[in-house]
């Protein structure tokens, strides 16, 4: 997962939080600075902000979930252009970035030679240019608005379900996973949403949010347990949740308020989900 803060009127702070399936949970990995990541061909990840008419090229790895600086392309280096150049093109293992980075050193490859094209505004037509653009996978990458209550990537893996805060109401949305069409869209004022949040009797705990239309009912959900089967107390804080065995998050479509034959069913994929209900019961 990735957000970028903006400074200033052009570069900004990249945050990077790397998920760790076996627990649940996403690791903050080190912020990269820059307006632009791109990966390179061997794998290095790019950070590249603009300093004046040049821009600087911050090369890392990624090592145990985080970034390993390597080295960088700064423009500004000491020494004479090359023939035909504005600037220098000095490839140096010492990061010249204000702060904790002056005092990493990476290590610069060998073979230098490859480095070239980056420090070519206009690589030369018959030349690929070695470094990838960043692109979304779909299949991966989620996308969860401003003010987002409930996000469910259902797991079909194919479509996903978001309900959101909108001006004096709720508004719920189920869409086709990497397309912007949105094949059902209710928007509905709060007194007309049902949040629901119950204990029940000391055993379980689930929370909904519901929107009804006619004669169905779409209900977002969560539920977990309390204890085992041997009566052990499960672990359900807000922040392990995800490692209480039991969780789970769902959507179901009813008619006619028939739970026991619902129109439509399915969990949602917990690592791609996420809910506030109970906040938004107590605002």
């Amino acid at each position: 997962m990735l957000t970028f803060t903006p400074v200033g009127q052009v570069n900004g702070v990249f945050d990077i939080f790397f998920y760790e399936p076996s627990h649940g949970t996403f690791t903050h990995a080190q912020p990269l600075s820059g307006h632009t990541l791109e990966r390179d061909i061997d794998d290095y990840v790019i950070a590249i902000s603009r300093n004046g008419p040049g821009q600087i090229l911050r090369f890392f790895t990624i090592e145990n979930q985080d970034f390993t600086f390597q080295f960088e392309i700064n423009p500004y280096a000491p020494g004479s252009p090359p023939p035909g150049r504005e600037f220098t093109c000095d490839i140096s293992a010492v990061s010249s970035e204000v702060g904790s980075e002056n005092e990493r050193k990476g290590a610069t490859p060998e073979d230098v030679e490859w480095l070239s094209d980056y420090c070519i505004l206009e690589p030369p037509i018959d030349r690929e240019p070695r470094n990838i653009e960043l692109l979304e996978r779909a299949v991966e990458t989620d996308r969860v608005p401003t003010d987002t209550l409930f996000y469910c990537r259902l797991d079909d893996n194919t479509h996903i379900v978001t309900i959101s805060r909108v001006p004096g109401g709720m508004k719920y949305e189920y869409g086709r996973i990497g397309t912007d069409s949105v094949e059902l869209a209710l928007e509905q004022p709060l007194e007309q949403v049902q949040v629901v949040t119950e204990d029940d009797n000391g055993q379980s705990r689930f929370g909904e949010i519901r929107f009804t239309s006619g004669p169905y009912s779409y209900i977002a959900s969560y539920r977990y347990d309390l204890f085992d089967t041997n009566g052990k107390l499960l672990p359900s804080g807000p922040d392990r949740a995800r490692a209480n065995p039991t969780f789970r998050r769902s959507l179901m479509v009813t008619k006619d308020g028939d739970r026991a034959n619902p129109v439509f069913a399915r969990d949602c994929l917990i690592a791609h989900s996420y809910d506030a209900i109970l906040a938004s019961e107590r605002e």
